[in-house]
């Protein structure tokens, strides 16, 4: 359970000169309180755990028992903090990504997963009347996907065609080297469906690679 802690820290390094004592006055969610002339130095600090707590109270008591240079832990404590950016970018692209083109990939996952469900409800339905025609022994099968295509190819263009058509021209702000084929309007066919959907994933791995290369670039300046 969080609450306040107080951490004490002893000085283990000699005071340039004797604290006055009194009363004294502290603010803030961490802030120190410097009481009597015995060189502890009290940080009140809010919402802090008991073992963070301690782990603090090591770290300081580290410092000034190896008579650290402050400004050579800060150096690595930025190091520390750039590699763990690297690493969390690595695992995940978009990590530090402006929140705009964060919100157009997250449109383009969305986007993505309804045009695969269309895909497979389309093949589903391409699959059922195919065996229902040899079932029957009737030679139709082509007639009754056919018909299916037309429905399936419209449902597309009411639900998903003007979405993506427009998804697709502001992503291409962003990878303007970017080179596809693909028509998002005219999709008349389960395979050319498809082919959007692959279309997708790829502008998305597209992207991430984009990053990964800037973030190459910046660490090598």
């Amino acid at each position: 359970m969080k609450g306040h802690w107080w951490v004490g820290v002893a000085l283990l390094a000699a005071s340039a000169g004797a604290l006055g004592q009194g009363q004294t006055k502290t603010s803030g969610a961490c802030s120190p309180v410097v009481t009597g002339a015995q060189s502890i130095v009290t940080i009140r600090c809010a919402g802090m755990s008991e073992a963070k707590a301690n782990q603090l109270i090591a770290l300081m008591n580290k410092i000034l028992a190896e008579r650290l240079d402050l400004s050579d832990v800060n150096k690595k404590l930025d190091d520390l903090s750039a590699q763990m950016t690297d690493v969390g970018s690595a695992l995940n692209p978009m990590a530090g990504a402006p929140i705009d083109v964060v919100k157009l990939y997250e449109e383009g996952q969305d986007l993505a997963q309804k045009v695969q469900s269309l895909q497979m409800e389309w093949n589903g339905r391409h699959t059922d009347a195919t065996v229902a025609s040899m079932q029957k022994g009737q030679q139709n099968a082509a007639e009754s996907t056919a018909a299916i295509d037309a429905e399936e190819s419209q449902k597309y263009r009411t639900t998903l065609e003007t979405r993506l058509v427009t998804w697709r021209k502001r992503v291409q702000v962003y990878l303007p080297n970017y080179q596809s084929s693909v028509k998002y309007s005219d999709v008349t066919t389960t395979r050319r469906l498809m082919d959007v959907y692959v279309d997708m994933m790829q502008i998305g791995q597209a992207y991430q690679q984009k990053r990964q290369n800037e973030m190459l670039e910046k660490r090598a300046q």
